[in-house]
C-alpha cells in the first residue's frame, strides 16, 4: 500500500473511533464535559517528519471538519486541528534528535529511544487540547476552567496515545 492511501486510511479510522466511540465517553454535563477524551490528533502526529506542510494543514482542516459535523461545533475542533498542523514543523525542529531525521521517518520510528516520541505527541497533544478549549470558551474569564479541563483532557487522552504508541512499537 503505498505511503499516502496508507495514511489517509490512518486518518479515517482515528477520525471514525474520535467519533463514534470517544464521543460518547465525555464526562460532565452534556453542554460542557468536563472529561473528553480527544486522540484525533493522532493523526497529525504519525505521519512522516518531511510530511509536505501543505498536506498536513489541509488533512487538519478536512478532518477537523468531519469530527465538527459529527460533534456540532462548527469550527472548534477545526481550528484547533489546523492550528496543531501549522505548528507542527515547528515542534519538530525544536525536538529533532542531534542526528537528524531520516528520509522517510514517522515520530514512531525514529531511534531515539521512546521519550522523544513520546515528548513530541505530549507537546503537539496539550497545544491542541488548549487551543481547542480556548476556542471552545471563547474568553479568557474562565481560564481556571481552560487549565483545568485541558490538564484533564490532556492525562486521559495522552494515556490512550502512549497506549498506542507502546502497542506499534511491539508490532514492529
Amino acid at each position: 500500500m503505498s505511503i499516502p492511501i496508507r495514511y489517509l486510511s490512518y486518518s479515517l479510522i482515528i477520525v471514525l473511533l474520535q467519533v463514534m466511540l470517544f464521543k460518547h465517553m465525555a464526562l460532565g454535563t452534556t453542554i460542557d464535559p468536563y472529561i473528553e477524551v480527544i486522540i484525533y490528533p493522532l493523526l497529525l502526529i504519525i505521519l512522516p517528519v518531511n510530511s509536505p506542510s501543505g498536506f498536513v494543514v489541509l488533512l487538519g482542516f478536512i478532518c477537523g471538519m468531519i469530527i465538527d459535523y459529527f460533534y456540532s461545533t462548527p469550527g472548534v475542533h477545526t481550528s484547533a486541528l489546523v492550528f496543531t498542523a501549522f505548528i507542527r514543523k515547528f515542534i519538530l525542529n525544536i525536538v529533532e534528535p542531534r542526528t537528524g531525521y531520516a528520509v522517510e521517518a514517522t515520530p514512531l520510528e525514529i531511534r531515539t529511544g521512546g521519550y522523544w516520541y513520546y515528548s513530541f505527541a505530549a507537546i503537539l497533544l496539550f497545544l491542541h487540547i488548549l487551543i481547542y478549549n480556548l476556542v471552545s470558551f471563547f474568553s479568557l474569564t474562565f481560564m481556571i476552567n481552560i487549565l483545568f479541563k485541558t490538564l484533564i483532557t490532556f492525562s486521559i487522552s495522552m494515556l490512550l496515545i502512549a497506549l498506542h504508541g507502546m502497542i506499534w512499537r511491539s508490532l514492529r
